[in-house]
């Protein structure tokens, strides 16, 4: 069968290295990959958030209206960090030093089969008009 899933894409825009975690209200039901990691100042990284197999679709969507995602971060300056030493940032960072965002997830049943839909999406940015050329002299 098909996956259904989303990517986002996380940018660090801030002057410091950050760690990232991206949690779920249903880890069973959802898979994250990367679920955790490191950005450098001014990096991105793209985050798939894909929907397991193992359940079965409702027919009432509004079961799964209550899944959620969170996303951490916490500003981390060693970049050569063992793992150790990660899981010990994340321990002992204080609360008010961890930054949280919340997503909420939509599900669309499909009409045609042609393409996933989105499990949970950021606002896509508008694209930018058509450039005219002036025409050649």
């Amino acid at each position: 069968g098909r996956s259904c899933f989303r990517t986002i894409v996380l940018t660090n825009d801030s002057e410091d290295a950050q760690l990232f975690k991206v949690l779920t209200t249903a880890p069973t039901r959802y898979r994250v990959k990367p679920a955790s990691g490191s950005l450098g100042a001014g990096c991105s990284v793209e985050v798939h958030l894909v929907l397991t197999p193992q359940d079965a679709v409702p027919d009432d969507l509004a079961q799964w209206a209550k899944d959620k995602f969170q996303i951490k971060n916490l500003a981390f300056s060693d970049e050569g960090a063992s793992a150790e030493d990660i899981a010990n940032a994340w321990k002992e960072a204080a609360p008010e030093a961890v930054e949280a965002t919340r997503l909420r997830c939509s599900h669309v049943h499909e009409s045609a089969p042609s393409s996933p839909r989105p499990v949970a999406a950021p606002p896509a940015a508008p694209s930018p008009p058509p450039r005219a050329e002036p025409p050649p002299a």
